[in-house]
């Protein structure tokens, strides 16, 4: 479903389980696509525009160790690391991320600030609730 706030457009296409593990832990991504509907090309990256909620209310950021594993295990064309820019009037689509959970957990809150032009601009936070069903692993297109 798209979200529009703040002259851009928001839709979280996929959570993805890349099946990784590490000590109890996956990595998890995000296959986005957000439409800047303004005339001024920006910059956004995972750490300042994304987070992931746990119901206890549990805040959890991006990675450095899952951007250095998609770099080396997904395409070049489907994956992009931070800063990743949007296009004045145009669009950005692809996977980023990503983030380290309990492999137990399935159910959270995909959260991301539109924040446009202004990185700091966090007044506004979209939420996607994320259930087990919701998560899927990657197609063949996305790994090398």
């Amino acid at each position: 479903t798209m979200v529009s706030e703040n002259n851009m457009d928001f839709t979280l296409n996929a959570v993805i389980d890349p099946q990784v593990r590490d000590s109890g832990s996956k990595f998890i991504y995000f296959d986005i696509t957000l439409r800047n509907n303004t005339a001024t090309e920006y910059a956004m990256n995972t750490l300042n525009n994304f987070y992931i909620e746990l119901p206890d209310g549990t805040k959890m950021y991006s990675e450095v160790r899952t951007q250095l594993y998609a770099e080396s295990h997904f395409n070049k064309d489907k994956y992009f690391i931070d800063p990743f820019t949007i296009p004045s009037n145009g669009q950005f689509s692809g996977i980023i991320g990503g983030f380290i959970m309990e492999e137990n957990v399935n159910d959270f809150s995909v959260c991301f600030f539109p924040t446009g032009e202004d990185p700091n601009n966090k007044e506004t936070v979209i939420k996607y609730s994320i259930t087990a069903d919701k998560i899927t692993e990657p197609d063949s297109s996305v790994l090398k």
